[in-house]
């Protein structure tokens, strides 16, 4: 497994402050003669830090197991399939792909649940599945062709992140999304529980806040669309994903489909589980917007704070793997 060490990485820092990495290092010459450092290393040493970075070294251990397969899975089946960030290197160490930072976020537990699930991969139809995962999925988990396109892949559902079988709600219909949004229903990622994670509690529901003076500026330096009139979600999705929004400038109305562009030109948002909420002045223009929303990133897998609760309930990392994965089996590559 190669990675891609960051560029602009400071070799000359103290010794103390820098990060520290397994494996071989390496330098490559890119195509324009610039020289990009690389991180050769084995796959089960590069998760003791994936695992450690991604959901947190004091998590529950069967939630670390949970992970360790899914972080694995993740990268065998983008490897397998020829799906390399660059003809030198597998991935960046961003989130991007999966975090990396380095030997200094291991520990002892981390290790531990790695090495006892040592080459355990997720599989459906035989092969390695693209085992995808995000922080909080808002208390609805999404199907992969909701948020990315494309067709169904059979691993991925959508469903409410709970465990009593309740009804998924249609939350295409914006009063449903809207009361979704605006309350705090039950969900395995909802903080409102004993245990729950002080860091995570602001990522279950959250809001934005902006003048229509705020938002145009920040729309105007992005698209050049003049004065905004009205920001319109023309798509959404049965999960509450906004699949299509437009932004209707003086000048031009532009309409933005791609998810992280979607969540950086509406304020850095946390994810396209949202809903708005926004005042039009006498002339026309926008005079203020409010933008409500849940979860952290695409909310498609598993859903790490879910994963969380599950364990502290006791279920094994078996268990949660086969609530967020659909029809997957368990798989050793290796042992």
């Amino acid at each position: 497994l190669t990675l891609a060490v960051p560029k602009g990485s400071d070799w000359s820092v103290n010794v103390a402050d820098a990060r520290r990495y397994r494996g071989d290092i390496d330098l490559m010459i890119n195509e324009d003669g610039t020289l990009t450092v690389v991180n050769d290393l084995w796959i089960e040493h590069y998760l003791y830090s994936v695992v450690s970075a991604e959901i947190g070294p004091t998590s529950p251990m069967e939630a670390l197991k949970a992970q360790a397969v899914a972080a694995r899975t993740f990268a065998v089946a983008k490897i397998e399939r020829g799906v390399a960030t660059n003809s030198f290197f597998d991935f960046y160490d961003t989130t991007i792909t999966q975090a990396y930072p380095g030997r200094q976020v291991e520990s002892q537990e981390v290790k531990r649940a790695v090495d006892e699930t040592r080459g355990q991969i997720l599989i459906h139809e035989g092969e390695p599945i693209d085992a995808v995962y995000s922080h909080s999925c808002g208390g609805y988990v999404a199907s992969s062709e909701e948020v990315w396109g494309g067709t169904p892949d059979g691993y991925f559902f959508r469903h409410p992140d709970r465990l009593d079988g309740a009804a998924a709600p249609d939350l295409s219909n914006w009063s449903q999304v809207w009361e979704f949004l605006t309350t705090s229903p039950p969900a395995l990622c909802n903080p409102n529980q004993p245990g729950f994670p002080e860091y995570a509690r602001r990522y279950y529901r959250w809001e934005k806040r902006f003048t229509g003076e705020e938002f145009t500026r920040q729309a105007n330096a992005r698209y050049g669309t003049g004065t905004v009139r009205d920001v319109v979600i023309d798509t959404r999705t049965p999960s509450g994903r906004v699949r299509s929004v437009r932004i209707i400038g003086s000048r031009k109305t532009v309409t933005i489909t791609r998810e992280l562009e979607m969540r950086a030109a509406l304020g850095d948002i946390n994810s396209t589980l949202f809903a708005l909420g926004k005042d039009i002045d006498d002339e026309g223009n926008l005079k203020s917007l409010r933008i409500v929303g849940g979860g952290v990133g695409h909310g498609v897998g598993m859903c790490q704070v879910g994963a969380l609760t599950m364990a502290r309930q006791g279920y094994n990392y078996r268990q949660i793997l086969a609530f967020y994965y659909r029809d997957v089996k368990m798989r050793t590559l290796y042992r």
